[in-house]
């Protein structure tokens, strides 16, 4: 392993409960893949959260840590339970954790990224891909662990903000019922990963800052949503899903013209996301 197994940015003084991380925006390609992958490097990419890690980058000024991935989500998917192996692709694994995530090709290690591209020719053994979990997948859920246990031990609870980015495609078939697509996708898992008051408060912000929103359609919340969304134990998690033509050209992955003006945006959404974790005497930093 050549990179650090994850990139925290963390607050010099912790004002909040709201915490957030970004398992999907990892881009160290060279240091992962090594040339080793079959596809282009736009076609290797399509499944990245590019950029996400960038639009909640200043959360850490304001009193709150970011955790992010700094491994591809085509080399290790950080948002999958650790055994949700692919026998399709992983030599020696004869019967894995069957989920429909496994069987559509996007295990823990992915066989596949968007548009159903195969990453790889050939098949890889089941020593490389425990060395990617050791490597990466461990480590980041180690330290948002960490990062959830210190939390609600200073504050007794925690929210947790999981960032992602969707494909305008993916929402844009609500069209089609006289539905404006949404900018965000707020996913509680149907109800059992926060609270309800939470989740409206939430909510309430994102549309105050001029966002179309919806909930848990057509995602409610991946693995890290649900495996650390635990309301009865004050600790609340909820997925964020960002409508990627917004900010960037889908289809280079590159920054499109609003870039800048909506991460301005997702930085003021930050600020009071950010507050609602904050104890009473709390203020957003100036």
């Amino acid at each position: 392993m050549k990179t650090q197994p994850y990139s925290i940015k963390s607050a010099v003084i912790q004002k909040s409960f709201t915490i957030f991380s970004s398992p999907h925006s990892g881009s160290y390609y060279d240091e992962t893949f090594e040339g080793n992958a079959d596809l282009e490097f736009v076609d290797l990419r399509s499944s990245e959260d590019a950029f996400v890690d960038e639009l909640f980058s200043d959360v850490n000024l304001y009193g709150s840590q970011l955790l992010s991935a700094v491994a591809p989500r085509s080399f290790v998917d950080l948002n999958r339970s650790f055994d949700e192996l692919d026998p399709k692709l992983i030599i020696g694994v004869k019967k894995g954790k069957e989920t429909n995530k496994v069987k559509s090709g996007l295990g823990v290690i992915p066989r596949l990224v968007a548009k159903d591209k195969s990453i790889n020719s050939e098949m890889i053994t089941l020593d490389e891909a425990k060395t990617r979990i050791n490597s990466y997948y461990f480590p980041y859920h180690e330290s948002l662990k960490n990062m959830l246990n210190e939390t609600k031990l200073k504050f007794g609870s925690a929210l947790l903000i999981d960032c992602h980015s969707m494909p305008k495609s993916a929402v844009k078939s609500l069209e089609r019922f006289k539905y404006k697509s949404p900018d965000i996708v707020l996913g509680d898992c149907f109800g059992s990963s926060c609270s309800k008051e939470i989740l409206e408060r939430v909510e309430n912000v994102i549309k105050a800052h001029g966002f179309n929103v919806i909930r848990n359609y057509p995602f409610s919340g991946g693995y890290i949503t649900k495996h650390y969304g635990r309301p009865d134990l004050n600790q609340h998690a909820l997925q964020i899903e960002i409508n990627r033509s917004l900010y960037m050209n889908e289809k280079k992955i590159i920054k499109n013209n609003d870039f800048n003006e909506v991460k301005e945006k997702i930085r003021a959404i930050s600020i009071d996301l950010i507050q609602i974790g904050c104890q009473s005497e709390c203020l957003a930093a100036e």
